[in-house]
């Protein structure tokens, strides 16, 4: 039994994880700029 709201959960959980990639990167991006040339950037970045 397929529902219309499972249909709009996917759509929606696609558009979430869309939105944590870039929040992800902008984190990223964030963390070189603050940690720059700390040695802790690199594992950070890694998670």
């Amino acid at each position: 039994m397929s529902r219309p709201c499972e249909k709009h959960r996917s759509a929606f959980s696609r558009v979430f994880v869309d939105q944590r990639i870039l929040n992800g990167k902008t984190v990223q991006s964030l963390q070189t700029q603050v940690f720059g040339n700390q040695s802790r950037a690199p594992i950070m970045v890694a998670r």
